[in-house]
């Protein structure tokens, strides 16, 4: 018979290794899996959009999905809108709680430094609004 998970005061269950707590989480990791969730369905939202969009012969757009590895520079904006009359948008999606890494900052600032258009939204609406008002 093991121990009861539920009953563990959570500094208890920080020390168990993740792997050993048959799906158990930690109030933190229960709060980042609900903050990634919400981010990964704004930028699925923002995507549909704007494969609408493309297909319309409206625009041009790359996304850096967070729930998939990928070789591109770390920091880099989730997604690169590319607009008529030459003009491209970098869009950086964070929920409410969300927080920028120090590569995105940098790569914010270097990007703005070039005169670039970087925007950080907190949801899909937000970066819609955004994208219908420039195209």
């Amino acid at each position: 018979m093991g121990w009861d998970l539920n009953s563990l005061p959570e500094h208890v269950l920080n020390k168990i290794p993740k792997s050993e707590r048959r799906g158990h989480l930690t109030a933190a990791e229960a709060t980042e899996k609900n903050i990634v969730r919400t981010e990964r369905e704004h930028q699925g939202e923002l995507a549909k959009f704007l494969s609408k969009k493309q297909s319309e012969h409206r625009l041009l757009y790359l996304w850096f999905r967070i729930d998939k590895p990928t070789r591109c520079l770390p920091g880099y904006p989730d997604f690169t809108v590319f607009l008529p009359h030459g003009r491209t948008i970098f869009i950086e999606l964070k929920t409410e709680t969300g927080r920028m890494s120090d590569a995105q900052m940098v790569v914010a600032y270097e990007l703005g430094k070039l005169g670039f258009l970087y925007v950080i939204v907190n949801s899909s609406v937000e970066a819609i609004d955004l994208v219908t008002k420039l195209l």
